[in-house]
């Protein structure tokens, strides 16, 4: 389930990186909202994932 979620978290922030590099930000700009759109992604999926399917 932890690589379900990290392989979304990963793609979303991937999506939004491009989106930000589209949009003029500079790569590092692009990256770190990369980063930190990955990093919200992952922890509300596992947070959602453990409540729908307690371990």
């Amino acid at each position: 389930m932890l690589v379900v979620a990290l392989l979304v978290a990963v793609i979303a922030g991937i999506i939004v990186a491009i989106l930000m590099k589209l949009d003029g930000k500079s790569y590092a700009g692009a990256a770190l909202s990369g980063i930190g759109t990955s990093g919200a992604v992952f922890v509300g999926v596992v947070a959602v994932a453990s409540q729908v399917f307690p371990s």
